[in-house]
């Protein structure tokens, strides 16, 4: 009997999100007593080993088993390979499996060459990332970046530093490649209920709009049918919040966006202004669980305050953008699941000039790309920003997909929530996959049969071909599967490599962005002083 498991050495936050995301089952290795290449499909090697952890490890590999690590930790168990320093900016995708769908890989840190290496040593196969996968997913800085569009001119947004979507997508290819070198079926948690293909959510950020421009949005979404995710500038909207909450009667989701339209450091700061937009919704009769903060600012303090007022989720861009939900990691785990979204909006195409033509092209391209690639289509739009020719394009053109989840951003989080609460331990034997819920966590019998009949596991064959299977089968017969051929992968287009020219128009429009916050601040300052 094999475990389908992944052991992992040092449960570091970083690895935990990329493995929760992806619905890995995965339990923390002891290295004290030998490990065969049947307790784990693979072993992640994450930390600095003892000698007779080396033993343990090199052992485990030889037999038969499958590691994944980086450099330094790789060199501890084959000293004779040797790596040298170096600071990687992005990682340009080659035509390799392990690359399947990933496009450029940002991470402007140290690490030791710009390849992945792959390998077999004995019975066993190794992959050696060039960098830290824990350091990556947890690293805050942000930066102004250009996004591709088939145009001269580009969009742009301040946004997280290191795109860690596609860190984690490298990564998991990697899991899935070693899987597959041990001739073992990759099992994780599916990333959609009743195995949609993907989900497409729209939120609005009613930033300083009119009362016409809300009205006309709304009245575009309820033609369309579709009840997105309102988040408000509150201090802009006192004059609509009775109307808004008849809205959300009729399904559309009403969130905090602020009352001043700035996020300070402050943790005071921060808790007086979304405490007071939230109770001023409440006092409207409007219930509100999620937030997003103006200008997709992110720091420590902000998580802090929205832990401490109870919101369920949060979604910021300076954090991460284009990826799957997960709870950042601020000392400890917080509670408050972070969404990210696609960063470029309507808004976007402003400073950059685009016509509506190419809006709805870059649009297309987005839309397009990321049903293929089964990620989540996050957008957001501002009433102020008008153009709703172009958020009806954006609407029909998701429509047009099969098998995709419309909803809100409320709906997916609660789907994901009780995702993320579901462990199993998966084993192989005699070519049946057994499936049992993880007794030390919650078990599938504590969810209702809605919740857990939603849910499904995605099953990938060495020979590249997937199926779908009920969490509650508990038993997966892979001699009797209607196998299906996965979707073809979408290869890296190199003009994308025009986003790492230096554009000095970054600059300019960081200055312009800091001095637009910079005016904002001060006059809620003064407003401020003034109450006192």
């Amino acid at each position: 009997m094999s475990q389908l498991q992944v052991g992992i050495l040092q449960e570091k936050p970083g690895w935990q999100q990329i493995l929760s995301q992806e619905g890995l089952s995965f339990i923390q290795c002891a290295c004290q007593s030998p490990i065969r290449p049947e307790d784990f499909a693979v072993l992640i090697l994450n930390r600095h080993l003892s000698s007779s952890e080396i033993r343990t490890v090199k052992d485990y590999l030889e037999m038969g088993g499958a590691i994944l690590t980086d450099a330094r930790y790789f060199q501890e168990i084959q000293p004779t390979l040797k790596f040298q320093p170096k600071r990687i900016q992005y990682i340009i995708p080659p035509e390799e499996e392990i690359f399947t769908s990933v496009s450029l890989v940002d991470l402007y840190l140290k690490g030791y060459g710009n390849r992945v290496m792959q390998g077999s040593c004995g019975k066993g196969y190794f992959i050696i990332l060039p960098f830290d996968a824990n350091q990556t997913i947890l690293d805050r800085r942000t930066k102004r970046k250009a996004f591709y569009a088939a145009t001269k001119r580009l969009p742009d947004e301040k946004v997280s530093l290191v795109n860690k979507g596609e860190v984690r997508k490298l990564v998991i290819n990697c899991l899935r490649q070693l899987y597959h070198k041990r001739n073992l079926p990759y099992l994780h948690f599916w990333y959609y209920p009743h195995n949609h293909q993907s989900v497409f959510a729209l939120r609005i950020d009613t930033d300083f709009a009119n009362l016409h421009q809300m009205r006309q949005t709304y009245e575009l979404l309820k033609n369309n049918q579709i009840c997105a995710s309102w988040f408000v500038d509150v201090k802009s909207h006192l004059n609509i919040l009775d109307e808004m909450a008849q809205w959300q009667k009729q399904g559309q989701e009403i969130g905090v966006h602020c009352f001043e339209h700035y996020v300070w450091r402050s943790f005071k700061r921060n808790y007086e202004n979304i405490k007071k937009a939230r109770g001023l919704l409440k006092e409207n009769s409007i219930e509100s669980f999620g937030f997003t903060a103006p200008f997709g600012v992110w720091n420590e303090n902000l998580a802090r305050v929205l832990e401490t007022l109870g919101f369920s989720y949060s979604s910021e861009f300076s954090l991460n953008y284009d990826d799957f939900p997960f709870y950042p990691f601020i000392g400890e785990k917080n509670s408050v699941l972070q969404v990210p979204i696609h960063p470029i909006c309507i808004g976007s195409f402003r400073f950059a000039k685009f016509s509506q033509k190419e809006m709805k092209d870059y649009f297309a391209r987005i839309i397009d790309e990321k049903y293929k690639r089964r990620e989540p289509i996050f957008l957001y739009y501002h009433p102020k920003d008008t153009n709703l020719e172009v958020l009806d394009f954006i609407i029909n053109r998701v429509k047009e997909k099969e098998n995709l989840w419309v909803t809100n951003f409320g709906q997916f989080v609660k789907f994901w929530k009780e995702r993320k609460q579901m462990h199993y331990v998966p084993t192989l034997e005699n070519n049946i996959i057994n499936i049992k819920s993880d007794p030390s966590n919650a078990s599938f019998s504590s969810f209702t049969k809605e919740d857990v009949a939603a849910c499904h596991f995605h099953l990938i064959s060495p020979s590249g071909e997937e199926f779908f299977s009920p969490v509650n089968s508990g038993r997966i017969d892979l001699s009797q599967i209607s196998w299906k051929m996965l979707p073809s992968p979408i290869k890296f287009d190199k003009r994308m490599l025009k986003v790492k020219k230096r554009k000095w128009f970054l600059v300019l429009r960081d200055l312009e962005n800091w001095f637009y916050q910079y005016r904002l601040a001060k006059v809620a300052k003064i407003l401020q002083s003034h109450k006192k």
